[in-house]
């Protein structure tokens, strides 16, 4: 199966950035050798880097991505090669940013890249755009409330948006240890210029709140969350472009919603007996993995979570198969397990076994997964995804989870490269999953023993 994946997103603006609250160093899109210019050399790296020859780093894999498809493959080096003969004329210009500690300070003026190598300043002082000081995070918001979009029902990591009139709040809580801030910012969806923006100071499993004024105009808009952790130049997408649209209508601004979530909900009200999630085949070997990696005293979802958090933490994405370069893959649980390696079925697989293993009722579903859905998913009848659904008999409820896409971690040429490994998409609720999936069954049939 595919893998759609979020991709790390550094802050690469072609937009707008905060001239005294971030530093930035400019690049030219497709400098892959960090030269100063583009030509055939650049494609030349590329490719060797797409061969496993040598290595990139974060620059290099953000520079040489010029088609923004979280890949840097002969794609990459076709569009360098296009440019270098005078085939295309313009590359983007890629601004690297990095926030300084004093980044939460207002700011008079933006600067911004029109992808021409021409800049602008754009004083937004009474606009009501500027970047907003120090929310005062004991007003928080119920996120409980009718409207609220939720990512998760985890407490321990969920962002919580609350869209009334021209105001867009925004609470939550990151369980990264080294996160030090958050970077919030919404842009124009037509125009693509930044429109407001904040960078507050955030702490692990610390709740954060603040509150975004949206303008007097009502052209549409979409949000963009980062999160920054100490010591990294770059910050990482945490919501990025097309995942959180708002509109306006006769009360003012509103989230707009995923195509598929009626479709999603009315999915999830199917009765699935927890007596099917079970496999009668078992190992004994899962039940003996399984215990060592959990508490015996704790509960059931917090079972869930440590189970869910060891499978993205210690599971690499096996892009040799995804790619096609092997035709094959560790699928059973026991394999997974061993060689730490897979794609999404075998990443749901090895979770839905140790967590069977602890009398937790677990299914895999089939789901269609795209960043992010649009109308095109209605129609979708074939899979290219899996994700879990484990049984909360407390609670009467099934926890949704999605163990691949929390997981950063890559397997590629015979290397395994740790990455970010969040709780992003433990316990997510029905409004962030249809975000980017589409389920198509529940309740998958077991077939690793088979």
């Amino acid at each position: 199966m595919s893998r759609i994946f979020a991709i790390l997103l550094a802050v690469i603006t072609l937009c707008s950035v905060c001239t005294d609250a971030v530093s930035a160093v400019t690049l030219n899109g497709g400098d892959a050798n960090m030269d100063g210019g583009v030509n055939s050399l650049d494609a030349s790296a590329i490719l060797r880097y797409d061969a496993g020859l040598i290595s990139f780093g974060d620059i290099e894999l953000i520079v040489g991505d010029l088609n923004m498809d979280g890949l840097v493959n002969n794609l990459d080096a076709a569009y360098v090669l296009k440019y270098d003969a005078g085939l295309i004329t313009d590359l983007p210009l890629i601004e690297i940013t990095e926030v300084s500690e004093g980044g939460n300070e207002s700011e008079d003026s933006l600067s911004t890249e029109d992808g021409h190598g021409e800049s602008e300043e754009i004083d937004v002082s009474d606009e009501g755009n500027e970047s907003q000081e120090g929310a005062d995070s004991s007003l928080p918001f119920d996120e409980e409330e009718e409207g609220v979009f939720k990512t998760s029902n985890y407490s321990g990591e969920y962002i919580s948006l609350r869209v009334y009139g021209n105001r867009l709040d925004i609470s939550g809580v990151l369980e990264y240890e080294a996160i030090d801030a958050v970077w919030i910012r919404v842009f124009n969806a037509e125009s693509n210029t930044l429109v407001a923006h904040s960078y507050i100071d955030v702490q692990a499993h610390e709740a954060f709140f603040e509150s975004i004024d949206l303008g007097t105009d009502t052209a549409r808009k979409y949000l963009c969350i980062y999160h920054h952790k100490t010591g990294d130049v770059l910050s990482w997408s945490y919501i990025d472009k097309n995942r959180c649209y708002l509109s306006y209508g006769d009360d003012g601004y509103y989230l707009e919603q995923s195509p598929v979530l009626e479709h999603n909900k009315q999915t999830l009200e199917e009765y699935i007996d927890p007596q099917d999630g079970f496999c009668p085949l078992l190992s004994r070997e899962m039940y003996g993995i399984s215990d060592r990696l959990v508490d015996s005293d704790s509960g059931d979802y917090e079972k869930m979570h440590d189970l869910y958090k060891w499978v993205s933490e210690n599971v690499y994405y096996d892009y040799d198969f995804y790619m096609g370069v092997t035709d094959s893959t560790n699928l059973s649980p026991e394999d997974v397990y061993l060689n730490k390696y897979s794609t999404c079925q075998g990443y749901a697989n090895l979770l839905c076994a140790l967590l069977q293993a602890q009398g937790i009722p677990c299914v895999v579903t089939d789901c269609y997964g795209a960043f992010p859905v649009d109308e095109s998913a209605l129609d979708a009848t074939t899979p290219n995804h899996v994700i879990v659904e484990a049984y909360l008999e407390a609670e009467d409820r099934w926890v949704i989870m999605d163990p691949t896409w929390s997981s950063g971690n890559s397997y590629q040429n015979g290397v395994f490269t740790q990455g970010y490994n969040l709780s992003r998409y433990f316990d997510i609720t029905v409004e962030e999953l249809s975000i980017c999936h589409k389920l198509i069954r529940r309740a998958s049939p077991w077939f690793w023993y088979l």
